[in-house]
């Protein structure tokens, strides 16, 4: 049976206008907003990270450094330690014989194998105590034991003498030494004196070695150990000034010495070594051939101070670009990259959905983008009970 439609007129609702409830534009206004916030938020965390990134590779290369500035420093004084303890054996040499000889002292140097086992160290002596009164006697028993042309350097007349009669390896520049007055220069003899009032070893200062002649000299200096007549008391002050014999001197170069000591290092670190607590230049004792002419370009630096047989050393260390160069500075970058990154998907899943619904929610609450009319026409089914409405007319 056909169906029976009836036709009757229903008043339409009309929205005005395009304006928007005030709680459908504060909400779509938060859903917008939110995916933006949530990505500053992200990038504010990521610049914390890097920030703390950095701060943490800063710290990790300070410590390492500080670790290769005490180890450095630890080996000058380990290496200093173990020149003193040759020159205690040649003091024992003494100790052990009424006369030792030249070719006694000789044999035992030898026997040392300085150059191998000792590198840095220039060369062993024996200076002998002479007094004034005994500088005649002194050179006649030199040059009859074969060097007659034996003087005592520098020349004239003092209240005492210590001349180098013993030098070993007794060749190249060492022969400068022999016979060099080393307590006619106060530096050194106020080392020796020191050495001899306190039965103990003692370097001197910076001092330019008897065997340096070039026109590039290296700053240098001397350890001394004193040396008392055998079987002599020599347990205080008195008796040790009475009873001196003499002192086994080692001479150091301190670049020599010190490419021995820092040869491991010096691709990493500059070094600058100054005799005594001051850091001017007339007290340089060494300066690193990789640091020019001072280490301001450094990012790192450190100040040690040593005690070399009772002498004050300070020891400035400098970081140099193959130590830098094992800094991980790419790190920071990368948390900065990995968190920036992270918060792309995150927002890319967060917030294109947001953006999807607000539009969908603004196009559910937008009025037709034309003028209803004030009437439709509804057709209802007689069966069914139900209406659906027509196309609006336009009138």
């Amino acid at each position: 049976m056909p169906k029976r439609f009836t036709q009757e007129a229903s008043p339409m609702r009309h929205v005005s206008g395009n304006r928007l409830p005030r709680a459908h534009l504060g909400a779509l206004h938060l859903e917008y907003l939110l995916p933006w916030l949530a990505l500053l938020a992200s990038l504010a965390v990521a610049q914390q990270l890097w920030r703390g990134a950095q701060e943490s590779a800063q710290r990790d290369l300070w410590v390492r450094f500080d670790f290769r500035v005490r180890e450095l420093a630890g080996d000058v004084e380990h290496r200093m330690s173990a020149y003193e303890h040759v020159l205690a054996g040649v003091q024992g040499l003494f100790a052990a014989s009424r006369r030792v000889d030249r070719e006694e002292f000789r044999a035992y140097v030898a026997a040392l194998d300085l150059a191998r086992n000792y590198p840095g160290i220039q060369g062993v002596g024996f200076a002998q105590a002479v007094p004034a009164q005994q500088k005649t006697s002194h050179l006649a028993a030199v040059r009859r034991d074969g060097f007659p042309a034996y003087a005592v350097r520098p020349e004239g007349q003092r209240d005492a003498y210590a001349p180098l009669v013993y030098i070993e390896p007794f060749d190249g520049p060492n022969l400068n030494a022999f016979g060099y007055d080393i307590y006619s220069e106060p530096i050194r003899r106020a080392a020796m004196d020191a050495a001899r009032d306190s039965d103990r070893a003692a370097i001197t200062g910076k001092i330019r070695l008897s065997v340096e002649t070039g026109p590039h000299a290296q700053a240098g200096f001397q350890m001394l150990l004193p040396v008392y007549q055998t079987n002599a008391r020599h347990d205080g002050l008195a008796s040790r000034r009475a009873n001196l014999l003499g002192w086994i001197v080692g001479l150091f170069r301190m670049d020599d010495l010190m490419a021995g000591i820092f040869g491991v290092h010096a691709a990493e670190l500059g070094v600058e070594i100054y005799d005594g607590d001051s850091l001017e230049d007339a007290a340089l004792l060494h300066r690193s051939a990789n640091l020019g002419r001072g280490g301001d370009a450094a990012r790192l630096h450190s100040i040690r101070h040593l005690e070399i047989a009772g002498h004050p050393w300070t020891i400035k260390v400098y970081s140099q670009g193959n130590f830098e160069g094992t800094h991980d500075e790419d790190k920071p970058t990368f948390v900065a990259i990995a968190a920036s990154a992270s918060a792309c998907p995150w927002r890319c899943s967060f917030g294109s959905p947001c953006i999807g619904n607000s539009r969908r929610r603004w196009r559910s609450v937008m009025p037709r983008p034309y003028a209803p009319p004030s009437t439709a026409i509804w057709w209802r089914t007689a069966e069914a009970g139900s209406s659906r409405p027509t196309r609006p007319w336009r009138t």
